[in-house]
């Protein structure tokens, strides 16, 4: 359990900037965090990746390096938002497509100043450090279990 927790905070206890390495670290750890009820561990883990050729580059060298838990991860770029349905994880930056409010899907967005009511998870800049912001009622919403770890390493809000 020890080794799992200092895996969890290598990619937060580093100062980082914004890149795109950075956020595909911190995505690929929400991943391992959040799990689906009725999901086997050896499924697939699919990650649609809207309009960012260098997040979704970084997330599949990942991707190819490593499994969360025994999942197999397996990204997709994403430049309309049809197709989205068997994604677990969606990831936006910059601008955020409302029509997804209702998704399924955990939403991540890289927004400083995020539409709550949108985005799961919100990847934001404190301090010079990458951090975070989960809306854990929005995720419990819908009946997915987040890791205490998680809640503890990021600032709830909603």
């Amino acid at each position: 359990m020890l080794i799992i927790a200092s895996l969890w905070l290598i990619p937060f206890g580093a100062v980082f900037a914004q890149s795109s390495e950075t956020k595909a670290m911190f995505i690929y750890n929400f991943v391992r965090m959040i799990e689906w009820p009725g999901h086997k561990y050896n499924e697939e883990i699919v990650i649609g990746v809207y309009n960012n050729a260098g997040l979704s580059a970084e997330l599949k060298t990942i991707a190819g390096n490593t499994q969360s838990g025994q999942n197999k991860l397996r990204i997709r770029d994403l430049s309309v938002t049809s197709g989205t349905q068997d994604c677990h994880f969606l990831i936006f930056t910059g601008d955020v497509i409302a029509d997804l409010v209702n998704s399924k899907s955990v939403i991540i967005t890289d927004d400083p100043e995020p539409e709550i009511f949108f985005s799961d998870i919100n990847l934001i800049q404190r301090e010079g450090r990458q951090s975070f912001e989960i809306n854990l009622k929005k995720l419990e919403r819908k009946g997915l279990y987040v890791n205490c770890m998680l809640i503890r390493m990021g600032r709830v809000i909603g």
